[in-house]
């Protein structure tokens, strides 16, 4: 992936931000994170941008390499006004008019429009809750075992099982959903119905049934839909067969879409009011 920085353009804002010794200007870890989460809804501190390392410079050349150009132009101009107004050592002038220069020269010359796909993969979750998703007490223990083992997995590599945990997880929570609301699923037009025109029991649905349905009823949005469907695909290369048939080698980037649509779907879920007494509509 090509930054939308040349080099000579990196060299400069690495100097106005004093990267030189790992640190961003004078943000700790604390408020660095503070800044990419509020301000670009980005959580800077996930391995996806540690491709160089985890100090904050390292962390940053990463984001100016993966981040959607919009993003890191938006970010830059963020920074480069903070810095001018701060009231201890702010940039001179002359740096500021160059700054403001080449990030113009970016805002004209690139295209602003982030794709579906990198706004999804930006999306960030504070604290997971099970709590609210009305699970049988049985079943909680086991989900958070999962969604903690999907974490060990992301950060050491083990794209594969990060892959299947989540599939199967993504499949028990919309197969849960669908019991609390069994009413509102069958009357679904997405409801998968049999040759007679009946609509099939929950047993003989399919994760793809599950998630245009959990969609038309408005539980998880468009993007979660879509993205939630190459969960789907993914899963079905548990089967080595298959895997080696196309060819699948499973990254950190397929890993993270998979991690970012379970987080989505009960960071939605778990918003909900009510479920299973109305429609969320």
């Amino acid at each position: 992936m090509k930054s939308v920085l040349s080099f000579s353009d990196q060299e400069f804002f690495e100097r106005i931000l004093d990267m030189s010794s790992g640190y961003v200007a004078d943000f700790n870890d604390r408020t660095f994170s503070m800044f990419f989460g509020s301000e670009l809804d980005i959580n800077i501190d996930d391995i996806y941008y540690q491709d160089f390392g985890t100090s904050k410079a390292k962390r940053m050349r990463c984001f100016w390499k993966k981040g959607a150009p919009c993003i890191v132009v938006k970010a830059l101009f963020l920074l480069v006004e903070r810095e001018k107004n701060k009231t201890v050592n702010p940039i001179n002038d002359t740096d500021y008019q160059k700054a403001l220069s080449i990030l113009n020269s970016k805002q004209v010359n690139t295209d602003l429009t982030i794709s579906s796909e990198e706004a999804f993969l930006a999306k960030s979750f504070s604290e997971l809750s099970l709590s609210r998703l009305n699970i049988s007490k049985e079943l909680v223990p086991i989900l958070e075992q999962r969604i903690n083992e999907i974490q060990i997995c992301l950060q050491n590599s083990a794209f594969l099982s990060v892959i299947f945990l989540a599939g199967s997880t993504l499949e028990c929570l919309l197969l849960n959903l669908a019991k609390q609301n069994l009413q509102l699923f069958n009357q679904a037009t997405a409801a998968p119905k049999s040759k007679d025109g009946q609509v099939k029991p929950l047993q003989d649905w399919g994760l793809s049934n599950f998630i245009d349905t959990a969609c038309e009823l408005r539980f998880i949005g468009k993007d979660v839909k879509e993205f939630s469907h190459s969960v789907r695909k993914f899963r079905n290369y548990i089967h080595p067969n298959v895997q080696a048939k196309e060819n699948f080698l499973p990254d950190h980037h397929t890993a993270k879409i998979t991690w970012v649509v379970l987080q989505a779907v009960i960071d939605g879920l778990s918003k909900k009011n009510e479920p299973t007494h109305k429609a969320p509509f």
